[in-house]
């Protein structure tokens, strides 16, 4: 095999032989191997044996299958046996994949190699890796196929965009396109190459020297060129193309031209159709717009922009809601617009005002705007100004009003006189429907009425005459009617005459009023009474035939004589003229005069009634005078009088009554007590005076009394001339004639409405609640001791129910006490549709009511009615249109079970109430003994707590909180501690749920911050300048009235900086979402007061109030650092609200930290501060100060 290598070597380098070629081909880098016909190496180099990483001597030996997987070595025999069977070379490619991923390519030679008899005797293999070949090869190929497939691309995209490439020689007549010319209308080119003067005959001159120019131009200053021409064809049909190029210089070359000819027909119709549309779009008087899917505006005409007074470049980006305004915008345009955006189009009209004087009407269109692709990118608008058409319908409408509903028959007729139209009054007196349109005047009317009375008439109207008549006919009641009737030509706007228009005039009252002005006439002359017409001179003008009589004088002789002349001056002057002057000024007058004719010798009393005599224009042209003769009415007023002297001044009210009942005189009492004067009640029947109320009893025992003639006293409810009702006593005396029989009753009435109405009041009052009207608390009592006492005797129980409502304070306080009062009132209407009506409901003051269950078989029975109230109060309320929540606890106790006196059931169902509030409110709670002692303690210490700052028994103690990492002290929160000499001390949350039940946290919150701040001062000035305070407020005090001004005025008095003051507040009072609430808290924070919010996650948390509020600090509950240690979901709450807690930029503080282990998880998390026994336990000022001074030290 050496010998072998060795000649192989030696046809190449003479030089080597032997062991020398054997090294030579050990420092080749290529793989050399030799393999028998049996495959198996007969040697390899170094370089083989390396990348085998085998000795050479382990190769030589082995076969493929030996080193390789059988698939290869099956693939490296099959090229063996294909060189030896051919006896040519045969080279291979192969990637190889290596264990640590790397892949490289190598290349693979084989030949054969003979013995010296020619004969093939195995197999040489030369091996060189060709990586870094193969993959320029890789990417050369992918480069030219890429570059192939962006070439299809560019001619594709140039083919859509109608783009071609050129190129061209200067000086040869050639050009050379990308791809084939083919244009419509024009000539076609199936060869990419076109002739340079072909294309030129097909340009217009202009347009060829354009092009001449622009290549020179370009020649000399080496910049592209651009041009735009119009390509004719010979049926004169055009294609414009904008043509680019540039020159391209070469040494030794000729200068090409190359660029680009894009067919920009459609692009040039396109701008000129959207030129043509954008005059029409800005020409338009029709408002148009387009509004994107988010209602902001993508365009709009000239008419927009009028109309809203602002420029174009105004309005683009705007929404719709910016124009209009939001509330217009939600309510009459956006329902409209959405509808549009999916995909309808609608039309619809409204109205709207651009200024607060004019008002404008709209016909809007929305049609879907669409995009390239087809789809609603936004609403096409437009809007048509109806303005001027609303007003000309509503001036038409008036109109028609005008002459639908107008007394006078109008209608048209046209040239053949048939109805076209017709008013109302006209169907109606015809009777005539819309079936009867078309219907000709004459069968309207009558053939035979028409051709006697309007036939002429009609052909005059139609010769363009104006026409007048009065007719009369019978209608279709067969009653005569007076009509005048007027016609008129109807003619178009050119003058030409289309029908004629009729309106009848209904004159027959005025025809009926002359015929019965001569019968007047003739009662006028026949009447007693005096009358006469007397014009402005006061001269007679008309008198009837009573003056001649009166006067002993003609009637010719009154007419155009004075009043004065015939009636005597003086008596003229004093009496009637006063009178006269008062009805010339259209003043209906009345007076009574005495009367005594020249050469007469009676006089009289006369009854004068004077009127205003108008003309049609209404004005006074004179006097019409009516006079009665009452002389024999005065003598009975004369005497009458006498009569009733007597009682004029009696303080009763007095009445003489016929034995009918009707009233014959009434004194100056009666007219003061009913408001009635005598002229308007003598000669009324009396019972008009009653009320509609007035029992039938009293009314039969009156008529029965009269009906015999005796006296009778009743108890009358009457009312007065307003109507206003009024108690009295009422006595009917009769007063008869010599024969006993009853001429009139004598009838005295004394008012009693005070006495009765304070009475009533009196009742009332005790009684009953003034707002809600229920039983109050006596009557309620009253009613309870009725119902034990009647249980009692049947053997059966009462039940009671004490209720109070919750919440009810908060409503009052943040709505005013007008709400309070109304819902008050709801609440009883509530309760009682919750009872029976034998059932009692009862208010005993302020939010507190009582219900009485009177003999129930089962105390239990009553709780479907106690659970019926709860859900009918935890419905909403409605008070000052808002829905308001509250609910109601209730205490239940029954008889005789929970006690026997209506003391003990009062008593015990208000603890149970008790019970029922501390239990989470909203729920019932039957009485239970044990409950009494747990009330007695209670009430022992609300009546030590009233007292306990007076005796000095509060105090303070202080807890500091300390920086978790550098233990000092930053913040010290201000506890409240009671100790009472006999109660000994009280737990602190005891004494503060008292405290804000009975109000009395607003004196003890004010004292805490006036001592904790004085505690504040103290420090400051032994030089502790930079630690805050921390003290706790209630609700109550934050939805004080004045609590900013109490806490202004403790910070000013003691001098202290307010950013050295937190002030801690419990979610509970976020939940009350009152507006005083944000308003009091921002106060706080504005005054520099830190807030921050305590025992977080024990109660409603919510991120919400955190944003809302301006909390810096918020406080970890004990409940979660307490097992911190060792409950995970304790551990992962307390992560969760450092960690928000942080993100909103607040301090984090843990309380109750008692131990080691709490405090490295506390600050493993990151919290800031550490409040708790680990540290310190809440302890006296005088304790803490020293802590603080070796501190500062």
């Amino acid at each position: 095999m050496d010998e072998t290598l060795s000649e192989m070597t030696s046809e190449y380098f003479p030089n080597l032989r032997g062991a020398k070629s054997t090294l030579f081909l050990d420092t080749l880098p290529h793989f050399i191997f030799c393999k028998n016909l049996k495959g198996i190496f007969t040697y390899c180099n170094q370089a083989f044996a390396d990348f085998l990483k085998r000795s050479k001597s382990c190769v030589i030996g082995l076969t493929d299958y030996d080193l390789v997987s059988k698939e290869e070595a099956e693939r490296h025999r099959h090229f063996d046996r294909l060189t030896l069977t051919s006896g040519s070379p045969v080279e291979y490619d192969e990637w190889i994949t290596f264990n640590n991923g790397h892949s490289a390519c190598y290349c693979c030679y084989k030949t054969t190699y003979k013995n010296a008899e020619g004969e093939p005797i195995g197999v040489v293999g030369i091996i060189t890796e060709i990586t870094e070949r193969q993959r320029i090869q890789d990417a050369l190929h992918r480069a030219k196929k890429e570059l192939t497939d962006s070439q299809n691309e560019l001619q594709q995209a140039q083919s859509i965009a109608n783009v071609y490439s050129w190129q061209a020689t200067l000086g040869e007549n050639t050009i050379t396109l990308s791809r084939p010319l083919d244009l419509k209308h024009n000539f076609s080119c199936k060869n990419k190459i076109l002739s340079y003067r072909k294309i030129l005959k097909h340009l217009k001159p202009p347009h060829r020297r354009q092009i001449k120019f622009a290549i020179q131009k370009s020649l000399t200053s080496q910049i592209p060129f651009k041009v735009e021409v119009t390509l004719y064809s010979l049926e004169k049909q055009s294609n414009i193309f904008l043509i680019q190029g540039r020159l391209k210089r070469e040494p030794g070359q000729p200068i090409r031209l190359y660029g680009t000819a894009q067919d920009i027909s459609h692009i040039r119709k396109t701008e000129e159709t959207l030129h043509h549309y954008k005059n029409i779009v800005l020409a338009s008087t029709d408002a148009l717009a387009l509004v994107d899917k988010e209602y902001r505006y993508l365009a709009a005409n000239q008419k927009v922009t009028d109309t809203i007074q602002r420029e174009v470049g105004e309005i683009t980006d705007l929404s719709v809601a910016d124009l209009v305004g939001e509330p217009y915008f939600t309510e009459t345009i956006k329902p409209y617009m959405d509808r549009c955006l999916q995909g309808h189009t609608v039309n619809y009209q409204t109205h709207y005002t651009w200024s607060k004087t004019e008002e404008h009407y709209a016909d809007v269109r929305y049609a879907p705007y669409l995009d390239p692709q087809g789809e609603i990118a936004g609403v096409a608008v437009t809007s048509r100004d109806i303005t001027d058409l609303k007003r000309a319908e509503k001036k038409l409408r008036y109109y028609e009003n005008i002459v639908l509903t107008s007394k006078n028959l109008i209608a048209l007729f046209d040239q053949d006189q048939k109805l076209v139209l017709a008013n109302h009054s006209f169907n109606q007196t015809f009777s005539l429907t819309q079936q009867h349109a078309d219907l000709a005047f004459k069968h309207i009317v009558g053939e035979q009425f028409y051709d006697q009375y309007l036939k002429d008439f009609c052909s005059s109207c139609l010769s363009g005459n104006d026409n007048e008549t009065l007719v009369s006919f019978k209608d279709h009641n067969a009653s005569t009617r007076h009509t005048i009737v007027r016609g008129y030509p109807f003619k178009e706007d050119d003058g030409k005459i289309k029908g004629f228009q009729i309106s009848c005039q209904d004159v027959t009252e005025i025809e009926e009023a002359r015929d019965a002005l001569e019968r007047y006439e003739h009662i006028v002359s026949a009447s007693q009474d005096f009358m006469a017409l007397i014009d402005r001179d006061f001269r007679y003008q008309a008198v009837n035939q009573s003056y001649t009589k009166l006067s002993h004088l003609p009637r010719e002789q009154w007419i155009g004589k004075t009043a004065a002349e015939m009636l005597g001056k003086r008596y003229f002057l004093n009496v009637l003229k006063p009178h006269y002057e008062r009805c010339l000024k259209n003043e209906t007058v009345t007076f009574d005069a005495y009367v005594k004719f020249p050469d007469v010798e009676n006089s009289q009393w006369l009854e004068y009634k004077l009127f205003p005599h108008t003309n049609r224009q209404g004005k006074v042209t004179g006097i019409a005078v009516c006079a009665r003769d009452i002389t024999e009415k005065k003598q009975n007023q004369a005497r009458l009088k006498q009569l009733s002297q007597a009682v004029q001044h009696s303080p009763a009210a007095i009445m003489l009554i016929s034995p009918t009942s009707d009233i014959e005189y009434v004194n100056n009492q009666f007219e003061k007590i009913t408001g009635y004067t005598a002229e308007e009640v003598i000669g009324k029947p009396s019972h008009f005076l009653l009320h509609p109320n007035t029992p039938i009893d009293t009314v039969n025992k009156i008529e029965q009394s009269l009906g015999r003639g005796q006296p009778c006293s009743v108890e009358l409810y009457s009312q007065n001339k307003s109507g206003v009702p009024f108690w009295e006593e009422v006595t009917f005396s009769p007063i008869k004639e010599d024969d006993g029989k009853v001429q009139s009753y004598l009838v005295i009435r004394e008012d009693m409405t005070q006495r009765k109405q304070q009475e009533s009041m009196l009742l009332k009052q005790a009684y009953f609640d003034s707002l809600t009207g229920l039983p109050n608390r006596l009557l309620a009592k009253d009613r309870l001791s009725e119902a034990i006492t009647s249980a009692k005797y049947k053997h059966r129980f009462v039940v009671l129910m004490f209720i109070d409502l919750d919440h009810f304070k908060k409503v009052n306080d943040s709505m005013g006490h007008g709400a309070g009062d109304q819902l008050l009132v709801q609440t009883a209407n509530r309760l009682r549709q919750c009872v029976k009506d034998t059932d009692t409901v009862a208010r005993l003051g302020g939010d507190e009511f009582i219900v009485i269950l009177p003999e129930e078989d089962k105390p239990t029975q009553s709780r479907l009615i106690a659970e019926k109230i709860l859900e009918e109060i935890a419905s909403p309320f409605y008070v000052l249109n808002k829905k308001v929540y509250i609910g109601a606890s209730i205490g239940i106790t029954a008889y005789p079970t929970d006690g026997e006196t209506p003391e003990d059931l009062m008593r015990h169902a208000d603890t149970a109430m008790y019970h029922s509030k501390a239990k989470g409110r909203n729920r019932l709670q039957f009485f239970q003994p044990s409950m009494n002692e747990e009330a007695q303690r209670r009430l022992e210490l609300e009546n030590h707590l009233r007292h306990a700052l007076e005796r000095g028994e509060l105090t303070l103690k202080y807890q500091p909180q300390h920086n978790a990492y550098t233990k000092k002290i930053e913040c010290i929160e201000a506890l409240l501690s009671w100790e009472n000499q006999k109660l000994g001390k009280i737990k602190t949350q005891e004494l503060i749920s008292i405290a804000e039940e009975t109000d009395l946290i607003t004196p003890i919150g004010e004292w805490v911050l006036e001592t904790a701040i004085c505690q504040l001062k103290s420090w400051l000035n032994q030089g502790m300048e930079n630690i805050k305070v921390s003290v706790n407020i209630s609700p109550r005090q934050v939805h004080h009235t004045d609590f900013i001004d109490r806490v202004k005025r403790i910070i000013t008095n003691h001098n202290v900086p307010a950013n050295l003051l937190e002030m801690e507040v419990t979610e509970t009072l976020l939940m009350d979402n009152l507006p005083t609430t944000r308003n009091t808290l921002m106060e706080l924070n504005a005054l520099g007061i830190s807030l921050a919010i305590d025992d977080f996650g024990k109660g409603y948390s919510s991120l919400s109030y955190l944003k809302r509020f301006p909390f810096k600090k918020l406080k970890i509950d004990r409940e979660f650092v307490r097992d911190i240690a060792d409950d995970e979901e304790d551990l992962a709450l307390t992560q969760a609200i450092i960690a928000m807690a942080h993100a909103l930029q607040m301090v984090v503080a843990a309380e109750g930290v008692e131990s080691k282990d709490q405090l490295a998880l506390l600050q493993t998390e990151q919290c800031d501060l550490i409040q708790g026994f680990y540290f310190s336990s809440p302890q006296s000022a005088d304790s803490l100060t020293p802590v603080l001074i070796t501190q500062k030290a």
